[in-house]
């Protein structure tokens, strides 16, 4: 049997190192120190012992460390690691807090330094954390107005930054205080507020479900209410044997044995057979507890453990073996620096030396117990804590009224900038129309003076005119119509319905005014300038559609001047052919190739449906199209039109000067 534990216990040591230099050639191949941190942090996260967690903590304090002083790190880049050692200072804490044998005051000074430097880089997040992890450390050592403070002030942060489940870690650990007060009513109202922010979660943490339903069945437990208490025990346990969750089964273990024992003690026959058998599942259920607390080497549940032991014993009338179990459990709660654990252990004491007769040891007993709980239980920690859960209900009634405020003025700010808005807009169309209208009439003057051809003249001069009253009237009124509407809205959605329709018009009056200001501006006239105003709008035409365009045009363009009306009259009739496309050929593919010989040649092809030429031309809907063949009559130029089932090809040519 020995040779197989010596076997056994040179593997376990081999796994070890194997395991480190796993670790150690990950480390290296690591590319950036980033990276390592990550990597070490990982590994602490994953290890249940506080050894291993201590050993890896010091890698990653000497890595960031090295990296902070080193000067090949931008400041971005220190600002991360400044957060990596707020996360190693809190591992710190962590340990000497929650190790075998705590040193509470040590843990302080890491969360104050933490708390220092997550301040100093804007890490709220870090400094909820070492709010919660102080308030923590408070309430181990028995100040527990302290505790409060804390816990009150990590709760505002992780309010804020609306961390659901950090926010009910925070609210457990204040029930757990008022519960220590006995203040049980109170202890269940935010152990069930924490309930109720986890159910329903679709990131539901089922361990901390695990520990509220405990936690509750705990308060009904000190109530007497022991079926009630026993029915949320189960529950707990339940949800902790699915994880495989060996502290919390072996903290669950401990209070149904609890639970037993209290049954016992309210029987009124000690010596009947139902009161021995449930001494009986007392004592089970403690031994099955402090076997997992064993393996685990977790001497501050052991000690609370072996105290509840003692208990049973001095129901046994063992005063002997219950001296024995309540010193054992003593010396582990000084060692960890549990005062509540002392306590109780020193009430065990004073109980069995009374009945074993040793009226000397039991006053010793009594004297430590009652210091004790004076000092963790007293009317003023309990009138100072029950205040501070005033200022919490405040506080929280406070946090719903400022959020119901802030909604409301948000939507009135919405509606006072989006009417603002509307009306800038519409101040900046009408001076655009206004300056454009102006230019018009200056250029209208310049043509006569130059004795351009009085029906050219007239011709441009209704169609500009036309336009701007269709496209831009009717689109400044539709605008004015939907802003005028929106006053009378109550609903949002329809707010911004009528928003996406204002922005839809405000978006075709914009493309007119490109139109007309690239039309009106003489330096495009020339055949450059053509060409790439029209690849620019066949572009903007099919770019919110499942139409697939492209515009070949050559890679050299003669310098040749166009006139404003030969432009003008070549880009609708393109257009014209871009627009019949889009909206009728049902196509997935326009292609418009260009080509220069003597002769502007655009070819312009879809993958469409098709159409009958003679008919549609023959239609009323083939205004378009006729259109077009007038449009290059006017400049000698030709439309040629070809369309099957397959698609349809347009060639449309206009000597060039």
């Amino acid at each position: 049997m020995n040779k197989f534990y010596i076997i056994l216990c040179i593997l376990i040591f081999k796994s070890a190192i194997s395991q480190d230099i796993a670790l150690q050639k990950q480390l290296n191949a690591a590319p950036h120190d980033s990276i390592r941190c990550r990597i070490l942090s990982d590994e602490i996260n994953k290890t249940q012992s506080f050894d291993e967690k201590l050993a890896l903590n010091k890698q990653l304090q000497l890595v960031v460390d090295k990296a902070l002083k080193s000067d090949r790190y931008s400041q971005k880049e220190k600002q991360l690691f400044l957060e990596n050692k707020v996360t190693y200072l809190g591992n710190y804490g962590y340990v000497y807090q929650n190790a075998k044998f705590r040193d509470i005051n040590r843990a302080l000074k890491y969360y104050e330094a933490s708390i220092k430097i997550s301040k100093s880089i804007g890490d709220e997040e870090g400094i909820g954390r070492a709010f919660t992890n102080t308030g923590f450390a408070y309430e181990d050592l028995g100040n527990l107005p302290l505790a409060i403070d804390y816990y009150q002030k990590a709760l505002k942060i992780y309010r804020k930054l609306n961390n659901v489940n950090s926010t009910t870690i925070v609210l457990n650990n204040m029930a757990y205080v008022y519960q220590s007060q006995r203040h049980y009513d109170k202890a269940i109202k935010y152990f069930e507020e924490c309930l109720e922010l986890q159910y329903g979660r679709e990131e539901q943490n089922e361990r901390l479900v695990a520990l509220l339903l405990n936690n509750v069945g705990l308060c009904y437990n000190s109530k007497g209410d022991l079926d009630l208490a026993l029915s949320y025990y189960n529950k707990s346990y339940a949800i902790l044997k699915k994880l495989n969750n060996e502290s919390g089964i072996g903290l669950l273990l401990n209070n149904i044995g609890e639970n037993y024992m209290q049954r016992f003690s309210k029987h009124e026959y000690k010596n009947s057979a139902e009161a021995k058998e449930l001494l009986a599942k007392t004592n089970d259920y403690f031994k099955q507890s402090l076997q997992i607390w064993d393996k685990q080497e977790d001497w501050v549940s052991k000690s609370i453990t072996l105290k509840n032991m003692g208990m049973t014993a001095l129901y046994q009338n063992n005063e002997e073996e219950a001296i024995r179990l309540g010193s054992e459990s003593i010396a582990l709660a000084n060692k960890a620096g549990l005062p509540k654990a002392i306590r109780s252990g020193s009430e065990l004491l004073y109980k069995a030396y009374k009945n074993k007769g040793d009226y000397k040891n039991a006053f010793l007993m009594l004297e430590q117990y009652t210091k004790l709980n004076d000092s963790l239980v007293n009317e003023n920690n309990k009138k100072e804590i029950l205040e501070k859960g005033f200022d919490y209900e405040y506080d929280k009634k406070e946090v719903l009224l400022k959020a119901k405020i802030k909604a409301e003025r948000q939507k009135t700010n919405f509606i006072y900038c989006f009417i603002i808005a509307v009306l800038f807009l519409l101040a900046v169309v009408a001076l655009i129309y206004f300056y454009f209208y102006k230019k018009k009439q200056k250029n209208d003057k310049k043509l006569r003076e130059a004795e351009l051809s009085l029906e050219i003249a007239e011709s441009e001069r209704r169609r500009i005119s036309a336009d701007l009253h269709d496209d831009l009237g009717v689109g400044i009124s539709t605008i004015t119509l939907l802003s005028n509407r929106i006053h009378k809205q109550n609903s949002l959605d329809d707010m911004k319905l009528d928003a996406q329709n204002i922005t839809k018009n405000a978006k075709k009056i914009s493309n007119k005014l490109t139109e007309v200001i690239w039309e009106l501006n003489a330096e495009h006239n020339n055949l450059e300038h053509l060409l790439l105003f029209i690849q620019k709008q066949g572009n903007s035409i099919f770019k919110e559609s499942n139409i697939s365009f492209s515009m070949i045009i050559p890679l050299e363009i003669p310098n040749i001047f166009i006139s404003s009306y030969h432009r003008k009259q070549i880009y609708l009739a393109v257009k014209e052919c871009f627009n019949n496309s889009y909206k009728h050929a049902q196509a997935s593919k326009v292609v418009c190739k260009v080509t220069l010989n003597g002769t502007l040649l655009f070819e312009i092809s879809d993958d469409g449906i098709g159409f009958d030429v003679p008919d549609k031309l023959k239609l009323a809907s083939g205004e378009g199209l006729k259109n077009v063949q007038y449009r290059l009559s006017n400049l000698s130029g030709t439309v040629a039109i070809k369309s099957s089932d397959t698609g349809t090809n347009i060639v449309i040519a206009v000597p060039l000067p």
